[in-house]
């Protein structure tokens, strides 16, 4: 959902966005999901 608008937005910037709108679970697991996948790509 959100893989081309965060890879310019730094992660704790982010991270607030996604705790401000900690009620929309779907983007809270989307981003947690693509973070561990940057985590794949970043360690693999």
């Amino acid at each position: 959902m959100i893989d081309g608008f965060d890879l310019g937005v730094p992660t704790a910037d982010l991270a607030n966005v996604v705790n401000t709108v900690g009620g929309w679970t779907g983007v809270e697991l989307a981003w947690m999901t693509d973070m561990t996948a940057w985590s794949m790509v970043l360690v693999g």
